[in-house]
């Protein structure tokens, strides 16, 4: 799978931008830690030219070469897992489903087998 992390960079600092409470918003504790504010402020986003076509287009870099960014790149990979799994919008007014618990299956010709590791 291939993602557009300039897309989903756009997609996290737009929840950050919202205001707090407002459906869409993304949370931030009050008592956040600075090293998570420096991760998710390490990019900007600049226009860059192509030099052979003249196109611009936006993209994100790091502001420093040496500026961690991990951080950020857990917030925007997340917001693609939520995508994916149809969750990108989370309501307080509905109960978490709880998964069902299943007996775990043989894997086809992989028998399991009892004993064959012993001491």
């Amino acid at each position: 799978m291939v993602a557009d992390t300039d897309y989903w960079k756009d997609y996290v600092f737009g929840r950050l931008r919202k205001q707090p409470r407002t459906p869409g918003a993304m949370h931030v504790p009050l008592d956040c830690p600075d090293f998570w504010a420096a991760h998710m402020t390490a990019e900007q986003k600049i226009v860059e030219r192509d030099r052979r076509t003249g196109r611009e287009k936006e993209v994100w870099v790091k502001i420093s070469q040496h500026a961690p960014n991990h951080l950020l790149d857990c917030s925007v990979y997340n917001a693609l897992a939520a995508e994916i799994c149809g969750v990108r919008y989370l309501h307080e007014d509905e109960p978490p489903v709880k998964p069902e618990k299943k007996e775990p299956q043989s894997a086809g010709w992989v028998q399991p087998r009892k004993g064959w590791l012993q001491r």
